[in-house]
């Protein structure tokens, strides 16, 4: 979109110069009764009084423009800065605030500030960024500064047009998807523990009257003297919620899991949206944020919106499933919770899980090593008590029957492995 962008008008130290010399001239040559001064300040008045009456305001327009509003991480993000202006100008400065992570692969000196001459037709520049992880990336507001007559004044604004570009996680999904023990009574991708038409073999046992005869087993018939039907497990959806953990673990030098967990819940969340399950996430930590269990591409974009907002923080303030709507856990949803096990807050809310009769799984993240190779020994023993911390909450979660699976790196492969590992979940009797 075209942007009217609204000037101020500056002086310039060129200005402030030529004012001096002028003055000092005339009111020196007046004072001292010398003519020659006069003759030399008297250029220096007329070309600042033609700098500064000639000086007219223009009307600039902004324009920034994405190719696309979406891309994977690893790929280049393309823009467009358009700049137009009603006179010509010696000098036009533009400076492209941006945040975000990429890379400027354009222009070469990797600077987003640009400074040449303007005319009446439009100026564009180019933009292109290399994207190395995922997130969001915004381009603006566009700051601008253009020169009047003789570069005495300047005019200087800011216009308020804002470019977001929103980098997703790669599209690397699950092999497999992770089986739901109780799946809706909707189509779907998981094999449903109930006899009923499906695909997915059960068993054959004796005909009973009311059975369709598509369902008779010729073969068992003709060996055992009598109709046998085959029964299948029909396909149904599930209800799968995603649990991040966003409580902070920043330290200095090294970057935290939560990236790794945005992206292992990404490709959780994706692979079972195209399964056409009902997929939710839930954002557990400083503070608590969720998008509750939905299809579709709808569903689809909200996941999406609210991975992308995650960020962490920390604070003393206590944290419990208790305190969210009960909406956002749905009976029978599963819950695979993704998380560094950092805070034994997090320990305590997958427990709760459990209690209140969800099917809950653990992906945790494997902390990486920061700081150099030769680190004190005060700094190797701090690192090893830590590492023992967290394997005593996982034993706690194991002791509860909770499967636990270690993801290394952007190895996701261990997720499948909570296929092997299903339990019944228990029921509240109260």
């Amino acid at each position: 979109m075209t942007e009217l962008v609204s000037l101020q008008r500056r002086a310039s130290l060129r200005l402030v110069a030529l004012a001096a010399i002028a003055i000092g001239g005339l009111f020196g040559g007046l004072l001292a009764g010398r003519e020659e001064l006069v003759a030399v300040g008297a250029p220096f008045a007329m070309l600042l009084l033609a700098g500064v009456v000639m000086a007219e305001r223009p009307a600039v327009r902004v324009r920034i423009e994405s190719h696309g509003d979406r891309v994977v991480a690893g790929e280049e993000i393309h823009a467009t800065l358009e700049v137009s202006s009603t006179i010509s100008s010696s000098r036009l400065a533009v400076w492209l605030p941006r945040q975000g992570h990429a890379e400027v692969a354009e222009p070469a000196d990797g600077r987003l500030a640009w400074a040449r001459r303007c005319g009446r037709e439009p100026v564009r520049l180019g933009v292109r960024l290399k994207t190395t992880r995922w997130g969001v990336e915004s381009f603006g507001p566009v700051r601008l500064e253009i020169g009047g007559p003789f570069a005495l004044v300047r005019w200087i604004g800011t216009a308020a047009d804002v470019a977001v570009v929103r980098v997703l996680p790669d599209d690397g999904t699950l092999d497999a998807l992770l089986p739901n023990l109780e799946p809706r009574a909707v189509s779907g991708a998981h094999v449903a523990r109930r006899r009923g038409d499906g695909f997915e073999f059960a068993e054959i046992r004796q005909y009973r009257e009311g059975d369709r005869l598509r369902s008779v087993n010729w073969y068992q018939s003709s060996r055992r003297g009598g109709l046998w039907v085959n029964e299948h497990h029909p396909e149904r959806s599930g209800d799968l919620i995603v649990l991040v953990d966003t409580f902070a673990d920043r330290r200095p030098g090294g970057s935290s899991t939560l990236e790794r967990s945005v992206r292992i819940a990404w490709q959780v969340a994706m692979s079972h949206l195209d399964a056409h399950d009902r997929v939710g996430v839930v954002g557990f930590g400083g503070l608590p944020t969720w998008v509750l269990p939905g299809g579709g591409r709808r569903a689809r974009l909200a996941v999406l919106d609210r991975l992308l907002d995650s960020y962490a923080s920390w604070n003393e303030a206590q944290r419990s499933v208790s305190f969210m709507p009960r909406h956002v856990f749905p009976a029978g949803a599963q819950v695979i919770a993704v998380t560094g096990l950092h805070d034994e807050r997090m320990v305590v809310a997958i427990a709760d899980l459990v209690r209140r009769g969800h099917d809950t799984s653990v992906v945790m993240i494997d902390p990486v090593e920061i700081g150099a190779p030769r680190a004190k020994e005060v700094v190797v023993l701090a690192r090893r008590l830590w590492r023992l911390e967290l394997r005593e909450r996982r034993r706690e979660l194991e002791r509860l029957g909770i499967p636990v699976v270690t993801v290394v790196g952007a190895d996701v492969s261990p997720v499948l492995a909570l296929a092997r590992a299903r339990r019944r979940p228990t029921r509240r009797t109260s």
